[in-house]
């Protein structure tokens, strides 16, 4: 694999109107051949194509808990800003000062840890996040629960297991 410094630079001598146009052709080509929904393309290079499965309409995990507050908070913020006429434009500066205050109060570490407990990711839960019904692109049947590892090995002799320590351990 190419180191990243090389492969820029090969990038730049290949931009070409003509690469371009090929590049184009053999995206559409395999989006056809291979009947991909442009919306589930998550990166396409001169290496091939990734496919994800999006949630298009559904809100991810973390959105509910915890960008809600923050787009709450940032709601609350631009609602004054509807008031200002036309000839008044919202402009960078009280969108981003809208934007701090919205962060500062919706993005706070208790909010974030107890968004990332709630769904199951920190401390890791996959009980938690197999029961979220949200939780699947498809409404087909929801995967099996993993079962817990056993927790002894069968033995012919029913005697305890024990790690070798030198080849003559090992039989």
């Amino acid at each position: 694999m190419k180191n990243s410094a090389s492969l820029e630079s090969s990038r730049v001598r290949g931009s070409t109107r003509e690469a371009y146009e090929d590049f184009y052709k053999r995206q559409a080509f395999q989006i056809k051949d291979k009947k991909v929904k442009p919306a589930n393309i998550a990166n396409m290079d001169e290496h091939g194509m990734q496919e994800l499965e999006t949630r298009a309409g559904k809100p991810q995990p973390l959105d509910r808990s915890v960008f809600s507050p923050l787009m709450n908070y940032f709601r609350q913020n631009t609602k004054a800003l509807a008031g200002f006429t036309s000839s008044a434009p919202i402009n960078k500066q009280r969108f981003l000062f809208c934007y701090r205050d919205a962060s500062a109060r919706g993005m706070s570490a208790r909010n974030i840890l107890s968004g990332f407990r709630n769904t199951g990711i920190w401390p890791y839960s996959p009980a938690r996040i197999l029961d979220d019904p949200e939780a699947f692109v498809n409404k087909g049947a929801l995967p099996a629960r993993p079962s817990p590892p056993p927790t002894t090995a069968p033995n012919d002799d029913d005697k305890p297991l024990k790690t070798p320590h030198g080849s003559q351990d090992v039989k």
